[in-house]
């Protein structure tokens, strides 16, 4: 790792429900957390995208509804 790569404590890797459901639930603590996803946001397509529907029980909803998942901003790296 160089000198001037930023310091991460966490290193997510692929951005699908659990590892930005994560990030999201880490982003108001002191840790820095960096997550890695191949597919820039906000395209239309996605090469692993295979049409499934994803169910939630209500605990989950919860959940996602308290780390306000539906309103959280992405910031992507340049």
């Amino acid at each position: 790792m160089s000198s001037d790569a930023p310091p991460f404590d966490l290193i997510i890797v692929g951005g699908g429900m659990v590892g930005a459901s994560l990030a999201l639930a880490l982003k108001n603590t002191s840790r820095r957390v960096a997550l890695i996803e191949p597919v820039t946001p906000g395209v239309g397509t996605q090469p692993s995208f295979d049409d499934r529907t994803s169910a939630l029980a209500n605990g989950t909803r919860r959940i996602l509804e308290t780390i306000t998942v539906e309103t959280a901003p992405c910031h992507p790296l340049s």
